[in-house]
């Protein structure tokens, strides 16, 4: 089992780079490489890096009596994003004991809140404090005090353990010293051309060309040995190479003999013939598949690896008008047998009688059984919709929620409402709209707000009040501030008398 998972580690690996190296601008004279580049410049040539511009989206939820939230009335909600990431959040809920608003700003690592119950005082933070914040909330749950060690093993462990990472930093970070980097540098762009002529000379291609477009790359068990032949032959000649490997490993502390050794054993011919071995043990063929119309639109990919007597294969078609499909493919043949499983995602539009729907559905075929079932659909006619999600349930088994409601679009504004949700044959009347519009400007950032670092024990009390006071206070629970606390132990057990404590009952 490990020579097979060691097998398709370095297939996988190396038949990446087998492809990108078919890619490869310098590689002009690959017809693998030529068509490649043309189907990603055809296929991307129609995207158009449109401007960024403001964007507002507005939501408004009245509470229904099918409903019924406790204590809401409505909430006017209001989303407005820059062309540079900056946003401002703000909503203004309403209770039945009143009004509650609050404003969120955000530029770049800034965050600011505001509300109208804090008057008009504002609190920010940055990104950059979020450890700190952290950090003093989480000093309220773990414990200051260090766990025990065992004094027979935990600390010779833990000592023997933070040794040898320490030891493998320094190693790695040795490489940063002296004129290391640039050999470092050097010696990968080296071997990124050294891996990059090997591959493409070992991997197979082939191009089929007319009414459709299809490129293959094929990389097998003899592509991969001789790639590693050319690799090796290479490394075992590399004195550079064997020199900053060896610095290493004496830096993390290995003897300088014992490093030698290491790397000459690690870049010798027994260690190639190791890998052979391990190749021939779990042999494999690799195959890329890419496809396009004949004007080179890109309309499929196929990967799939070969090993032993099972196929794996991941896929995407597009190819089918209106339809594409994302999935995953098993296949086995054992003692005269064969099975075959294939998991999919399908992504379809359509009309259907006046109608414009878009579908989403999983097929699982296994052998010659397949089956099939709905994630989502939507459905849109004369200005209605219908959205239908299948939910899933552990417990009574997966069923269709459907929203309905009404969309409009009217040049850079498009309005959308919920009206109803129905689930298990019951429908709820909803009150829901949102409305976003492309242009604009954003509101003024404030410059005047304090850090919430910087919020004093009195302050947060002041806040605490604040919000206590406000609509929000129903839902808070209630200080005991202003209350005079017992005098002694005496007075809480049992009053000024000394009265017996009466204890609950307990089986």
């Amino acid at each position: 089992m490990k020579t097979k998972i060691i097998s398709l580690f370095i297939a996988t690996v190396l038949v990446i780079g087998a492809i990108f190296s078919s890619c490869a601008p310098e590689k002009k004279e690959s017809q693998v490489g030529k068509y490649l580049d043309k189907i990603l410049e055809a296929t991307f040539a129609g995207i158009e890096n449109t401007e960024m511009q403001v964007t507002t989206s507005k939501v408004t939820l009245n509470n229904t009596p099918d409903l019924d939230i406790p204590h809401f009335v409505n909430a006017n909600m209001t989303l407005i994003t820059g062309i540079n990431g900056e946003m401002v959040s703000s909503a203004e809920v309403a209770l039945d004991s009143g009004k509650f608003d609050f404003t969120v700003y955000g530029a770049g690592l800034t965050y600011i809140v505001g509300s109208s119950v804090l008057g008009n005082n504002k609190y920010g933070f940055e990104l950059t404090d979020m450890s700190a914040l952290m950090g003093l909330f989480s000093s309220l749950f773990v414990p200051t005090e260090p766990a025990p060690v065992n004094e027979a093993f935990g600390a010779v462990d833990s000592a023997t353990s933070l040794g040898g990472l320490l030891g493998s930093l320094e190693g790695i970070n040795s490489l940063l010293d002296g004129n290391n980097p640039e050999k470092v540098y050097g010696l990968l762009e080296k071997y990124a051309n050294i891996i990059a002529d090997a591959a493409s000379d070992a991997c197979k291609g082939k191009v089929e060309n007319g009414d459709a477009v299809k490129v293959t790359v094929e990389f097998n068990t003899d592509s991969a040995k001789k790639l590693i032949k050319d690799i090796f032959a290479s490394l075992k000649k590399d004195k550079d190479l064997k020199s900053i490997i060896e610095g290493v490993l004496v830096t993390s502390g290995m003897p300088k003999e014992e490093a030698s050794e290491t790397v000459n054993a690690y870049l010798s011919d027994e260690m190639a013939r190791t890998i052979y071995d391990m190749l021939d043990a779990s042999p494999f063929t690799f195959k890329a598949v890419v496809s396009a119309d004949k004007d080179y639109i890109l309309n499929g990919i196929s990967v799939e690896l070969k090993l032993d007597t099972v196929t794996y294969k991941i896929f995407f078609d597009s190819s089918e008008a209106g339809k594409a499909e994302l999935g995953f493919a098993t296949s086995m043949s054992y003692e005269g047998t064969f099975h075959k499983q294939e998991n999919k995602v399908v992504f379809e539009n359509k009309t259907l009688d006046g109608a414009d729907i878009f579908e989403i559905n999983t097929i699982t075929v296994a052998d010659s059984n397949a089956y099939a079932e709905r994630i989502l659909r939507t459905e849109v006619k004369d200005g209605s919709y219908t959205l239908t999600v299948r939910v899933p349930d552990d417990v009574e088994g997966p069923y269709d929620m459907t929203i309905a409601g009404s969309i409009e679009t009217e040049g850079n504004k498009t309005t959308l409402t919920v009206t109803s949700a129905t689930a298990f044959g019951n429908t709820l009347a909803i009150d829901l709209t949102v409305e976003t519009e492309v242009g604009g400007t954003l509101p003024a950032f404030p410059t005047d707000f304090k850090n919430i670092l910087d919020v004093t024990g009195d302050e947060l009390d002041t806040i605490l009040d604040m919000l206590e006071e406000s609509p929000l206070g129903q839902f808070m629970p209630q200080s005991d501030k202003g209350e005079e606390a017992p005098a002694d132990d005496e007075e809480i057990l049992g009053g000024e008398e000394g009265g017996d404590v009466v204890l609950p009952d307990v089986e």
